[in-house]
């Protein structure tokens, strides 16, 4: 079967002024009113009501989905929506009905409000690199602490040496003290809350993101010369490749 190409015509294809998208408002299936202040962009913005929601911990499945594309699990409604843009490819989000007045308006993001939505993305990311930390170092403690209590029992048992056993798990509680990092895990957690609260809070700034940069590299640097675990190495180097990133970005916030 044969066919041929047919040129198209030299025109130029304009679109039909009265499908033209416009600035609009309208009430949606939820009940509230809907402005769609940048219709160019977004023309159909849908929404409805969800009650009897009761929010608390995902489940493992949804909560291991999340984890294996670097994302950190919140809760059951946000992390549903997060696994929907993904899965999907389409953004979806969770609103709390008795929080929300005026309605929603669909509008561009303000310079500001793109580099805060950025700055708490890289943060994000950090926490989830942490949350491996913290697995892997337990993991390393526990690890180390029943190797070196075979070997130290093989050696007296093999030299006929009697040593009291309290003492032995005194100095490997002793090692587990020194390569433990929980309280810099504790005091940076501490730090992503306070930066989130200051990028919401709308003030200036600047000098404040600049000091808790400065804390959280810190006790990024003591987790790394703590830690003799090559893939905890490799999450403090990325975890400070991130922090170099929110420091260059923090230099243009007042």
């Amino acid at each position: 079967m044969k066919g041929r190409i047919m040129p198209l015509p030299d025109e130029t294809l304009k679109a039909d002024p009265a499908e033209a998208p416009t600035a609009a408002a309208a009430t949606c299936a939820a009940g509230e009113a809907i402005t769609l202040s940048a219709p160019e962009i977004c023309p159909l913005y849908t929404a409805t009501r969800i009650s009897g929601v009761k929010i608390g911990p995902s489940p493992e499945w949804l909560a291991n989905r999340l984890v294996s594309i670097g994302l950190r699990p919140i809760n059951n409604v946000v992390d549903i929506t997060n696994y929907c843009l993904f899965e999907l490819g389409h953004p979806l989000h969770a609103f709390d009905a008795a929080k929300l007045t005026g309605g929603l308006n669909i509008r561009r993001a303000a310079e500001g409000e793109r580099l805060a939505r950025d700055l708490a993305a890289k943060i994000d990311g950090i926490k989830v690199l942490v949350d491996r930390i913290e697995v892997l170092s337990r993991e390393d403690i526990a690890a180390y602490h029943d190797r070196l209590l075979t070997r130290l029992r093989s050696v007296l048992e093999d030299n006929r040496v009697t040593v009291d056993e309290n003492r032995i798990l005194t100095e490997c509680a002793i090692f587990a003290d020194r390569v433990a990092v929980d309280e810099e895990l504790v005091r940076l957690r501490s730090h992503f809350d306070v930066f989130g609260d200051i990028l919401a809070s709308g003030e200036p700034a600047g000098r404040k993101l600049d000091f808790l940069v400065q804390e959280i590299n810190r006790e990024t640097n003591t987790i790394g010369s703590k830690c003799q675990n090559s893939s905890i190495a490799k999450m403090v180097v990325e975890i400070k490749c991130e922090i170099e990133k929110i420091r260059e970005q923090i230099q243009n916030i007042e």
